[in-house]
């Protein structure tokens, strides 16, 4: 079974819940890419003796935002498999 006899099997009434989750990944990984910088500014904060809870929050916010972001399209996946008989 080649990867076009896959694709045509089990796409077909599954475009937009792969769509979606392909956005999901896109998305979870801009979070994702957005937390070393929020850390670095939170390490600059600290040695400069800023103030960092809001930084502290928004690097909170981003790692629970990519957890459930990766969740939900982890959760989308699973329908997709579980429909597909995969």
């Amino acid at each position: 079974m080649n990867f076009i006899h896959v694709v045509r099997k089990y796409m077909p009434g599954h475009i937009l819940a792969y769509t979606a989750s392909l956005l999901l990944g896109i998305l979870a990984q801009a979070v994702v890419l957005l937390q070393p910088q929020l850390s670095g500014a939170l390490i600059d904060g600290v040695q400069q003796n800023k103030a960092i809870v809001l930084i502290a929050v928004q690097l909170g916010i981003l790692f629970i935002l990519g957890a459930v972001l990766t969740a939900i399209q982890q959760a989308i996946l699973g329908t997709i498999g579980e429909k597909s008989g995969l």
